[in-house]
């Protein structure tokens, strides 16, 4: 996969991220269900908003390529310096206290990351 399309599934899950957020879960529904499928969410974890994105993406799946892990891999390794004792991104948004800003700064500071090596 390319850094291009990265940064552009990243750019979408912080999309889906910034329109709802939640914890414990890949993704919820209105009622704050467990959201089987992509189309009844209106809130998302990390893994699940750029599980999304992927789904979402305008690419083939075969040009796609890489799975939401691999991708949240490649986040982790630009921004890992930025959280040095925050290795675990899963279990950190799942953490009591962890807000949704937060998580909207790591993208932010994702992104930022990802377009300066573009």
């Amino acid at each position: 996969m390319t850094i291009s399309t990265d940064l552009a599934i990243i750019r979408h899950a912080r999309v889906l991220l910034a329109k709802g957020w939640t914890q414990h879960a890949m993704r919820r529904d209105a009622q704050g269900a467990i959201a089987v499928g992509g189309h009844a969410a209106v809130a998302w974890c990390l893994v699940g908003a750029i599980d999304q994105a992927v789904y979402d993406s305008p690419d083939d799946a075969e040009q796609v390529g890489d799975t939401p892990t691999e991708i949240l891999a490649d986040m982790v390794a630009i921004t890992l310096w930025r959280w040095a004792n925050r290795i675990d991104l899963i279990g950190w948004q799942d953490e009591p206290g962890s807000t949704q800003a937060e998580l909207l700064e790591l993208m932010d500071l994702t992104i930022r990351d990802m377009e300066a090596t573009e």
